[in-house]
């Protein structure tokens, strides 16, 4: 399995103080969209297309977590599968999740990339949630600032019949993802990961360049300068022995540290130390960790009627 180290779409809009760029979102937007193409070509609907599960990695943006994700072909009994802040209206009636279905969920991705916020921010309970969707007419609100492309394409995104939304080939020739499309390799440039080793070249690039043109200075006026041209990992050792100190070789206890004593001195303990699992594991998750906005869930059926107060599901949430 490829390894993402960025973890998920919805980790980077939060590094981001909330909200991405906008060359930023029409790259992850062009790449989500390419891989929806290939899944839709290969008789694929996902069914859950949301931040969370949009893997960042060192090349982009790829769709992960296909726990909800059916063929097209399927029985159409098929249990409703997603998260209910990103289900389409045909899919909160219970009527039918196909290819439209991950388009309605891309805009919402959308919008939740532009504005930090999943679509319906106001609506916290799920089956509001889903019969606001499915019998509303509203559709989620498009953040006013975007430029008037980006909101032509989430217009043809949020089209509440399914036959009217666009497909992938249609959105990705649409005018939003040509803008920024020279951003590419500067916003690819910053997904890199964090050198594992100073021998690295992430780590010299890393370092500013003020501090490599001055050099590694132990007192005023001893100064070393280094100008070297080799970014070999023979070259980075060279440069590092430069910048330190002399070794100090002398035998005796103020210049050595044991590292590893014989047995003889007798075998370390644990004494003292007191490891409370079951604190720390229940240190790690809190109260609000699972959001409604944010838990897929599997549902047998709806049984949804327009003009009712109160609505009870016949079948139970599967939170998944």
């Amino acid at each position: 399995m490829e390894y993402m180290p960025f973890g998920t779409l919805s980790q980077e809009i939060h590094r981001q103080g909330g909200r991405l760029s906008a060359p930023t979102i029409v790259h992850y937007v062009r790449q989500v969209l390419q891989g929806l193409e290939y899944l839709h070509n290969k008789g694929v609907v996902h069914c859950d297309i949301k931040g969370s599960n949009i893997l960042i990695g060192e090349d982009g943006a790829k769709i992960g977590d296909f726990g909800c994700a059916k063929l097209l072909n399927e029985s159409p009994v098929a249990a409703i599968g997603g998260t209910p802040m990103f289900m389409a209206p045909e899919v909160a009636r219970g009527e039918e999740q196909g290819y439209p279905a991950d388009i309605w969920a891309l805009g919402c991705t959308v919008v939740e990339m532009a504005t930090g916020f999943a679509p319906w921010p106001n609506l916290e309970d799920p089956v509001t949630v889903l019969y606001r969707v499915a019998y509303s007419n509203e559709v989620p609100e498009i953040p006013s600032f975007l430029s008037e492309e980006a909101k032509d394409f989430l217009g043809k995104c949020f089209r509440r019949n399914p036959k009217e939304r666009w497909s992938c080939s249609e959105l990705l020739k649409h005018p939003f993802l040509g803008e920024f499309s020279s951003n590419d390799k500067e916003i690819q440039q910053s997904n890199s990961c964090s050198p594992t080793s100073i021998l690295e070249q992430g780590f010299w690039n890393s370092v500013e360049e003020a501090e490599s043109e001055a050099g590694c200075a132990s007192e005023p006026g001893n100064v070393v300068q280094i100008r070297s041209s080799d970014e070999s990992p023979k070259g980075r050792i060279r440069r590092l022995a430069l910048c330190s100190e002399d070794p100090i070789w002398e035998l005796g206890d103020e210049n050595w540290i044991t590292t590893r004593g014989s047995e003889a001195a007798g075998a370390s303990t644990c004494e003292g130390l007191d490891f409370d699992v079951n604190i720390r594991i229940s240190d790690y998750f809190c109260d609000d960790y699972y959001k409604c906005s944010d838990v897929s869930v599997a549902v047998d059926s709806f049984n949804f009627e327009g003009g009712i107060g109160e609505m009870v599901l016949p079948s139970t949430f599967e939170f998944l």
